[in-house]
């Protein structure tokens, strides 16, 4: 995966390309903290986001009762939309993380890369067995592990 930043904090440009080891190094006031913090929000377990064309499959299942979909056919049809909304709901997150106006981060430009792949081996689709919670509001793409 790749995160593009572009006035983040004193990070005019830059790209992180995580690894299964990615280490930032440099001296003080560089923007090491601004990059770190932002990769922790996104690996941040409580860390949510609402794409739109869920509520359409949750809308279909409660009207049929039944209904099949195929990861990679939605993957396919709504991939960028998913890291565009990813990005977004990152950039809002931020001013909480750091403590700030939300106008800190105006100028703020977030963007995710990342295979298409790698999305389809991380997805963790929550037990079907499990009555107790509702499913299909809490499936959900765990980049962090």
């Amino acid at each position: 995966m790749k995160i593009h930043f572009e006035k983040l904090g004193v990070i005019n440009r830059g790209d992180l390309n995580l690894n299964g080891l990615t280490l930032l190094c440099g001296p003080n006031n560089t923007g090491k903290t601004y990059a770190m913090y932002c990769l922790y929000a996104l690996l941040d377990e409580k860390f949510e986001v609402r794409f739109p064309f869920v509520q359409e499959i949750v809308k279909n299942l409660l009207e049929s009762k039944v209904c099949q979909y195929d990861l990679n056919i939605l993957l396919d049809d709504h991939f960028e939309d998913i890291l565009n909304h990813v990005a977004q709901g990152l950039q809002k997150r931020l001013p909480s993380l750091f403590g700030v106006e939300p106008s800190e981060f105006k100028q703020t430009k977030l963007k995710l890369s990342v295979e298409r792949d790698q999305i389809l081996k991380k997805c963790n689709p929550p037990s079907l067995a499990d009555a107790s919670t509702s499913w299909y509001s809490r499936f959900r793409l765990d980049f962090g592990h």
